[in-house]
C-alpha cells in the first residue's frame, strides 16, 4: 500500500515591518488557516481511505461468519482485535488533530494577523508543535496498522481459505426447487398411470369370465401396491417441501454459507434430509416402474 500519510510541513512567510530599533513579525491569519487546513485535509484524506480499504476487507472476511473456536480461527479474531484498535487509534490522532486546528480557530478569532511577541503568537507556536508531534504520529500509526492488514490479508489466504468451503445459496436453492419439480412431475405421471390402470381393471372386472382368481388377485394386490407408492410419493414431497422452507428461514439474507460458520450445520441437516428424500424417491421410481411393468403383462396376457 505504500506510506499512507503525507503531511505538509508549515513553512509561514511573514513580512517585517520594522519600528524604531526592533522587528515585530506579522503573520496574516487566513494564509496560516489555509495551510493547516490544507494539511489536515490532506492526512485525513490518506487516512480515510487507508481506513475504508482495511475496513472493507474485514468486512469481507466477517461475512464469513467463522467460529473462533479453534485455530487458525482464534488467530484471525486476535489479529482483527488488533486491527481495529489501531484504526481507532488513528482516528483518535485524527480527534486530537482537529480538537488543536478549532483551537487555533479560537484564539485566532477576529484577528487579521499575529504578531510576534504577542499571547496570539506563543498560543500559535505551541499549537504549531502539536500538530507537528501529531501529524507524526498518525504517520507512525498509520503505517503500522497498513503492516498488520497486510499481515492479517496473507494469514486469511494461506491459512484459513484453503480450509473453508463455500456453498453459493441461490445454486443450492435452485437445485432443490428443481428437484420438487420433479418430484411433481414424478407424482403427476404416477397419477396418470393409476387412472389408466383403474380404468382397464374396472373393464376386466366387467367381463369376470377372463379373469382368473389368481390374475384378479395380483392385479388387485399390484394396484394397491401402486397406489400405496403414490402416498409414498407424496410423503416424500412433503418432507422435500419441509427441509426447503427450513433452509430458506435460516439462511434469509445471505448469498452465500461458509463451512466456518454456524450457518454449515445449517446446510448439513438439508442436505442430509435432501439426500434421503432423494433415495426415497429414486427407491419409488423403481418399484413403480416394476409395479406397472408386472400389472401390463398380466393385463396383456389376459388380453
Amino acid at each position: 500500500m505504500g506510506k499512507i500519510l503525507k503531511t505538509t510541513l508549515f513553512t509561514w512567510l511573514g513580512s517585517c515591518l520594522f519600528l524604531s530599533s526592533s522587528c515585530t513579525v506579522f503573520y496574516k491569519t487566513s494564509d496560516i488557516d489555509a495551510k493547516i487546513s490544507a494539511s489536515i485535509q490532506s492526512a485525513n484524506e490518506n487516512c480515510n481511505g487507508v481506513l475504508a480499504q482495511i475496513t472493507a476487507f474485514q468486512n469481507d472476511y466477517r461475512s464469513l461468519s467463522c467460529e473462533a473456536k479453534s485455530s487458525p480461527f482464534d488467530d484471525a479474531l486476535i489479529s482483527m482485535g488488533e486491527i481495529d484498535n489501531s484504526k481507532l487509534q488513528m482516528q483518535a490522532l485524527q480527534s486530537d488533530i482537529k480538537k488543536m486546528y478549532l483551537e487555533f480557530k479560537g484564539y485566532t478569532k477576529g484577528k487579521e494577523k499575529i504578531a510576534s511577541n504577542t499571547n496570539e503568537w506563543k498560543q500559535f507556536k505551541t499549537t504549531k508543535k502539536g500538530l507537528k508531534s501529531k501529524f507524526k504520529e498518525l504517520q507512525s500509526e498509520g503505517e503500522k496498522t497498513v503492516k498488520e492488514a497486510e499481515k492479517f490479508n496473507v494469514f486469511v489466504l494461506e491459512q484459513i481459505v484453503p480450509l473453508v468451503k463455500l456453498v453459493d445459496v441461490s445454486a443450492y436453492i435452485k437445485t432443490m426447487d428443481e428437484s420438487q419439480k420433479s418430484l411433481f412431475a414424478s407424482q403427476k405421471d404416477l397419477d396418470s398411470k393409476l387412472e389408466k390402470l383403474e380404468n382397464d381393471l374396472t373393464n376386466l372386472k366387467l367381463i369376470k369370465g377372463k379373469l382368473s382368481k389368481d390374475q384378479f388377485e395380483r392385479l388387485d394386490k399390484d394396484f394397491e401396491a401402486m397406489q400405496s407408492q403414490r402416498n409414498e410419493l407424496t410423503l416424500v414431497q412433503s418432507k422435500l417441501a419441509s427441509t426447503i422452507i427450513y433452509f430458506k428461514q435460516q439462511i434469509i439474507g445471505k448469498t452465500k454459507v461458509y463451512s466456518c460458520s454456524a450457518d454449515w450445520e445449517v446446510l448439513n441437516e438439508a442436505e442430509k434430509s435432501f439426500a434421503e428424500q432423494q433415495a426415497a424417491f429414486n427407491k419409488i421410481q423403481v418399484t413403480i416402474i416394476e409395479l406397472y411393468a408386472h400389472m401390463q403383462e398380466i393385463i396383456i396376457e389376459i388380453k
